[in-house]
């Protein structure tokens, strides 16, 4: 399912950032990637 999903949903980020899913995957995982300068929420799957 490509499209924006909202972290909040799946991972219950702190920051309500839209993901945006690049690769049809279930369920989508997503991964709070803190940096210096920002924070930013990302999904973030592994397809083996």
């Amino acid at each position: 399912m490509d499209g924006h999903i909202d972290c909040t949903l799946w991972a219950g980020c702190k920051l309500q950032i839209m993901c945006t899913i690049t690769l049809t995957v279930t369920p989508p995982l997503c991964t709070t990637h803190s940096h210096k300068q920002h924070s930013t929420c990302f999904n973030y799957v592994k397809l083996q």
